[in-house]
């Protein structure tokens, strides 16, 4: 797992093993949290901004999934980008 998916986990404070359910639930609580803070005028915007980076990760099975083995969407889209340039060069030096 990743720096990055560990700071995901911190942020909203479940563990790997979390549901997407217990995520959701924490989430929320979470947000109530800062929504009475903002009405307090404690504004923590980066902290809020981290919570929902967090939160759309973690709830996402694909974007979860490749954050705990280290790599993003994009990672996975050059990925596989390169394989097809590959399976081309392959078919054209196969004719």
């Amino acid at each position: 797992m990743t720096g990055e998916a560990l700071q995901h986990y911190a942020v909203l404070g479940v563990p790997a093993t979390a549901t997407v359910e217990e995520i959701k639930a924490r989430y929320k609580a979470l947000l109530a949290e800062a929504r009475s803070k903002i009405a307090a005028r404690q504004i923590d915007v980066q902290g809020i901004e981290r919570l929902r980076e967090a939160y759309s990760v973690l709830a996402d099975p694909a974007r979860r999934a490749g954050t705990d083995r280290g790599t993003t969407a994009r990672d996975d889209v050059r990925e596989k980008h390169v394989l097809r340039l590959v399976d081309m060069d392959i078919g054209e030096a196969a004719a």
